[in-house]
């Protein structure tokens, strides 16, 4: 299972080789091997370097739910 390590401008990876992307394997982004563990970082663009992370474990609420639009029950208009 590889492990991800959020960076100021990227992500630092660590992952077996069985886990390299096509990528990592032909070392187009640097790619650092220590043992059998394999240590990538992936850059992000500028862009997203401004933006915040978004968290996974933050819930929706409940508005968001019930704003979305229902189908309408008619034949065409």
């Amino acid at each position: 299972m590889a492990v991800r390590i959020r960076l100021p401008g990227g992500t630092l990876k660590m992952k077996v080789y069985r886990e390299l992307r096509e990528r990592e394997r032909a070392r187009r982004i640097p790619v650092l091997k220590l043992g059998s563990l394999y240590f990538s970082r992936w850059s992000e663009p500028a862009a997203s370097v401004e933006r915040p992370a978004r968290r996974r474990s933050q819930p929706i609420s409940g508005s968001a739910l019930t704003a979305r639009k229902k189908p309408s029950s008619g034949g065409c208009a």
